[in-house]
């Protein structure tokens, strides 16, 4: 049997080595090996973004659009009174609005201390979502629709204001209203995951082609809430650009409008990737309809891809008939639809994302 290397006063008979130092920064984490289309940063909305869309179903808000070109909000965003608010780090930590107390005549917020209570904010969650706004600092306006839901925005409050931002990727889903707290028995939506990677489609305007606006109508000191840019921004994810000026070209750098929309970073064919690239166009698709997916019969009203959209995707019918309504100040027919995408004024671009 052999013998232990220890002398009878418990002293090591061998030298001990010491721990290697490990302060040089040889030790750098976890690592996560993954494709990077979806990275993992769930993230919940800011809970004062406006409501854009009504839900027919739930009746919930939805405050962005799935494709809507986002940035996060973190410990290290600027804290300017012109930014909304960053997610603060757990020393300093921070109040959200939860729900009015029921029990006190006034509007009375309860508020949840955001690293400690229940409503506040997972310790997984380092992020919160907003749209991209190219760069350009921006404002999102309230409407009507913040009344109707109830929670913590309304008409009346002033627009929320947006520092410069740089993207982070597209949501892939309806982002709704974060109201964890709201009412004591229902909760449906919780955090969110966005995509950098991957290949979209969204519908498009040639804006040499129709009288389509810009991102600046939303804008106080631009105001134009006759555009058609005003009436689809808040339900749509799309990609506008001018084909008098090589817009709409195949390779195409893509960036972000004032609400996360797809518009040219420039329309050079040197044009730089840069940290507000977003996507590189691949083609613009005008080709509709076709498949015969024009014979397939669906009810009248219905509005589904078939018969009822004149073959034409559902996706782009909803944009296309939403858009010239303003342009021709009455609702299309389907031939008017069907002529204006034949004529490369309408239709969906193919995008190839190339975000992180």
């Amino acid at each position: 049997m052999a013998k232990l290397n220890f002398n009878t006063n418990v002293v090591p008979r061998q030298a001990l080595r010491p721990i290697a130092d490990l302060s040089l920064g040889r030790t750098i984490g976890e690592i996560e090996v993954s494709d990077g289309v979806s990275p993992a940063l769930p993230s919940y909305p800011h809970k004062y973004l406006p409501v854009n869309v009504i839900d027919n179903v739930s009746k919930e808000g939805i405050v962005m659009v799935k494709g809507t070109i986002i940035s996060l909000i973190t410990n290290q965003t600027s804290l300017l009174s012109a930014s909304p608010s960053g997610l603060p780090v757990p020393t300093t930590s921070g109040t959200v609005p939860v729900g009015d107390d029921a029990t006190t005549a006034a509007a009375d917020w309860i508020t949840a201390n955001i690293d400690d209570d229940y409503f506040g904010y997972e310790q997984s969650v380092i992020s919160l979502l907003v749209p991209a706004n190219g760069g350009a600092a921006s404002e999102l306006r309230y409407s009507a629709l913040d009344d109707t839901i109830g929670a913590y925005t309304a008409s009346t409050l002033a627009s929320m204001y947006i520092g410069a931002n740089m993207p982070a990727g597209i949501v892939y889903q309806d982002v709704y209203q974060d109201i964890r707290g709201l009412n004591l028995n229902y909760q449906m939506h919780d955090v969110y995951g966005f995509s950098c990677r991957g290949f979209i489609t969204v519908p498009f305007v040639d804006t040499n082609q129709i009288t389509f606006g810009s991102d600046d109508d939303t804008q106080v000191a631009t105001l134009s809430t006759s555009s058609a840019y005003y009436a689809v921004y808040r339900k749509y994810a799309f990609f506008y650009f001018s084909g008098a000026n090589n817009g709409g070209s195949s390779g195409q750098v893509l960036t972000s409008d004032l609400h996360g929309k797809f518009v040219p970073q420039g329309t050079s064919t040197t044009t730089a990737v840069t940290a507000q690239t977003v996507g590189l166009l691949k083609a613009c698709d005008s080709r509709f309809p076709r498949d015969l997916v024009s014979t397939v019969q669906t009810y009248p009203g219905s509005q589904v891809t078939g018969t009822d959209t004149a073959g034409i995707p559902a996706m782009l019918y909803h944009f296309a008939k939403a858009v010239l309504t303003v342009s021709l100040s009455a609702v299309p027919t389907n031939a008017q639809i069907v002529d204006a995408i034949q004529h490369g004024k309408l239709g969906l671009a193919r995008i190839a994302l190339v975000l992180g």
